[in-house]
């Protein structure tokens, strides 16, 4: 886009060169340079450099600084306005300004794709997203906005609704189901981003969202692991594996980039050993440029997979400083007719007696804190 500008310029009453090479080249004014920008130099001083970009933009680069500052002097930050996501979404720039302005994480995000923009044209976006001075008194107007956002998304969406949501968006296999929820839980966390900047959401609020959306979006990419399985293989044999949900994702504390963080369990050698392998394959590719979750590097040690054997003794392993993460940790997905999942919490229970630690999750930090988390982690 510079150097479309660059090629504007140039071509600005190109034929007028031809008959005074040393007239002023205008920029298309007939004001004063108190009241409009002026080009530096005449055709000839221009011609000079118009053709060398690197010298142009050494020339015209603190001509412009100068410009903004006398005709502008209101705005003092004009990273939304020389970002590239402005010139690829012009419609949307009183809305990259507000993000810019506030939400630095977004704005990284709307960078690297401004398609998600294009949400808040969506009319679940729209619906909720009141104007403002739509009401006389605005007590009673912050109240219906936000009344409006919390219902949606804290009642509304909630873990099963959303998963009947994406149950409609077709795939053909788990690889194309780990890319289509990506994509959807993207756009979800780019609304609920943007109503956390307008304030028609708070950061408890936020959080719950983002983890009912979490836990959707995992339990969808593994469910499709085992569809692919069962259609390639035949049913999974005696036995059968679960994920367990660790950190902030099991205490329902999300927040945009929040670790991904698994425990797959499964009954000894045998598919459930399989399925798990699986399982950690896709959910790596599902963090990979997630707006929701920070990448899983491949070939991590952060997701780990035993057999169930091993659990009491995984458990105890991790130490009693670390025993709020084993209170947080629950199962967010099983398959076959083992119950992993409810032996996981048993022998959880059971270390954490051993420790005198509660097997009651803890309190939820500090909501500003959790606020200021969401709009500018990285």
């Amino acid at each position: 886009w510079k150097f479309s500008n660059w090629m504007f310029f140039n071509m600005q009453r190109h034929a007028d060169h031809h008959a005074l090479a040393s007239r002023p080249y205008p920029l298309l004014q007939i004001t004063g340079a108190d009241e409009s920008p002026f080009l530096p130099g005449t055709y000839s001083d221009l011609m000079n450099i118009v053709l060398r970009p690197k010298r142009w933009f050494e020339k015209m680069d603190p001509l412009v600084d100068q410009w903004r500052k006398h005709f502008y002097p209101e705005i003092d930050d004009w990273s939304a306005y020389d970002s590239p996501v402005a010139a690829a979404r012009p419609e949307h720039l009183s809305a990259i300004i507000e993000i810019f302005g506030s939400a630095p994480r977004l704005a990284r995000w709307i960078e690297r794709n401004p398609e998600l923009l294009d949400n808040l044209k969506d009319p679940e976006f729209t619906d909720l997203d009141l104007p403002r001075g739509f009401m006389s008194d605005p007590e009673v107007e912050s109240i219906a906005r936000r009344g409006l956002a919390r219902v949606y998304w804290t009642f509304e969406m909630s873990v099963e609704e959303m998963k009947g949501l994406i149950a409609e968006i077709p795939a053909t296999d788990a690889n194309d189901t780990a890319e289509v929820v990506r994509n959807w839980s993207n756009d979800k966390a780019f609304q609920i981003g943007m109503h956390v900047v307008r304030g028609n959401l708070s950061a408890d609020e936020a959080r719950t969202a983002l983890s009912n959306l979490a836990e959707v979006s995992i339990a969808t990419v593994l469910a499709s692991v085992v569809a692919d399985f069962v259609d390639r293989r035949g049913p999974v044999s005696e036995g059968g594996a679960a994920a367990i949900l660790l950190g902030d994702l099991a205490g329902r504390e999300a927040h945009p980039g929040v670790a991904a963080d698994f425990l797959f369990v499964h009954d000894g050698p045998g598919d459930g050993g399989r399925l798990c392998a699986l399982f950690l394959d896709k959910l790596t590719g599902l963090t990979q440029n997630s707006l929701l979750f920070s990448p899983v590097p491949h070939g991590t040690e952060r997701c780990v997979v035993l057999p169930s054997s091993d659990l009491a003794e995984h458990c105890r392993s991790v130490g009693a400083a670390r025993g709020p993460d084993l209170t947080r940790a629950r199962c967010v997905f099983e398959t076959g007719d083992s119950r992993i999942g409810g032996r996981f919490d048993e022998v959880r229970r059971d270390v954490l007696s051993e420790w005198g630690a509660s097997t009651v999750a803890e309190t939820a930090p500090d909501a500003e804190a959790e606020l200021d988390a969401f709009l500018t982690r990285a």
